[in-house]
């Protein structure tokens, strides 16, 4: 099948629609565009439950539902339910950064900068 026989999808619709759009406000099919592409975001992520990013993660759900509050993991959200869902990508980046924490030699005496870190919130 070449392109030009292709049947048109749902999205060559909306894309069609969308420079309709413009051609009328071009402000409005910026918007819409935005739109469209945050949907096509929102598809590609994969959301995990509280429970499956502690076990990912090695801390309580308690812990990981904190680090969503706090904003520690960016793009938790909460359903209508009221239950937490995390990004895995957001997993796995906090995963990166404790496994290097974990790994970064403690300094030997005190420095100024121990008193700041003790007071991260993700470490309380």
């Amino acid at each position: 099948m070449t392109l030009a026989n292709r049947p048109r999808t749902v999205d060559d619709e909306l894309r069609t629609a969308l420079d309709d759009v413009r051609a009328l406000d071009p402000a409005l099919g910026d918007r819409v565009a935005t739109l469209i592409d945050e949907r096509d975001r929102s598809r590609d992520t994969e959301y995990l439950t509280s429970t499956e990013a502690a076990e990912a993660l090695g801390v309580s759900r308690n812990t990981v539902k904190k680090w969503a509050r706090l904003g520690y993991l960016h793009d938790a959200y909460r359903t209508d339910g009221g239950h937490v869902r995390i990004p895995r990508r957001e997993v796995d980046r906090v995963a990166r950064l404790e496994r290097l924490m974990a790994e970064t030699p403690e300094p030997t005496g005190p420095s100024p900068e121990a008193d700041e870190t003790a007071a991260l919130p993700w470490r309380s």
